[in-house]
C-alpha cells in the first residue's frame, strides 16, 4: 500500500470513518506490540454475549460459555501467543459500556454504524438472515495493530474454513453464515 494511501486509510479508521484494511500478501506477526495492543494484561479477554446464541451461550448447568465466538477467539489468541479468558456478557449496551474502561479485548457484536464511536470493527465474519446483518469482532478505539491482526486473522479464517467449522461445531448452520468478503 502506498504512504498516501496507508496514511488515509489511518486517518479514516482513527476518525471512526473506516475499518482498517486488510494486507493478506503481508501478514502481521504477533510481535510483542501487537500482542500487548490485542491483551494488554497479557490475556485475551473476550466479551462474549450469551444472550444471542450466535454469538455465544453459556450451560446452565455447567456455566460453561461456547459458542462460534468462543471457539474463533481460541484460535486468535493461539495465533498472538497469548492465552484467552472468556467473559459473559448478557447485554450488549453493558458489553459496549465497558469497552473503554478496559474491561474486554474482543468481543463479537453486530455490526453496526452508532457503534464505531466505541469500538473498531474487523470484517465481518458471520452473516444472519436479516436485511445485512452481519457480525464482526470487535476491538476497543485505539488499537490499530492489534485491529490489523485480527482483520488478518478473520479473513484467513474465513478462507481456510475455520469459520464455517465454528459454525458447525456451535450448531448454528440454520441460524448463520459464513459473511461473503467485503
Amino acid at each position: 500500500m502506498g504512504k498516501v494511501a496507508a496514511a488515509l486509510a489511518a486517518i479514516a479508521a482513527i476518525a471512526g470513518c473506516a475499518r482498517l484494511p486488510v494486507e493478506t500478501t503481508q501478514p502481521i506477526e504477533p510481535t510483542a506490540r501487537v500482542a500487548h495492543q490485542l491483551a494488554p494484561t497479557g490475556v485475551l479477554r473476550v466479551a462474549v454475549l450469551t444472550s444471542n446464541p450466535i454469538i455465544g451461550t453459556k450451560h446452565p448447568k455447567t456455566g460453561e460459555i461456547s459458542g462460534t465466538t468462543v471457539t474463533l477467539a481460541r484460535e486468535l489468541a493461539q495465533r498472538a501467543d497469548v492465552q484467552a479468558r472468556m467473559m459473559e456478557f448478557t447485554s450488549i449496551p453493558v458489553l459496549l459500556a465497558q469497552a473503554n474502561a478496559g474491561l474486554w479485548d474482543v468481543a463479537v457484536i453486530a455490526v453496526d454504524p452508532e457503534r464505531r464511536s466505541v469500538v473498531d470493527f474487523a470484517p465481518a465474519h458471520l452473516a444472519a438472515d436479516g436485511p445485512g446483518l452481519r457480525f464482526a469482532f470487535a476491538l476497543p478505539r485505539k488499537r490499530p495493530q492489534a485491529a490489523r491482526f485480527v482483520a488478518q486473522f478473520v479473513e484467513e479464517a474465513k478462507r481456510s474454513g475455520e469459520v464455517q467449522r465454528a459454525i458447525d461445531a456451535a450448531g448454528m448452520q440454520d441460524a448463520v453464515r459464513v459473511a461473503p468478503n467485503e
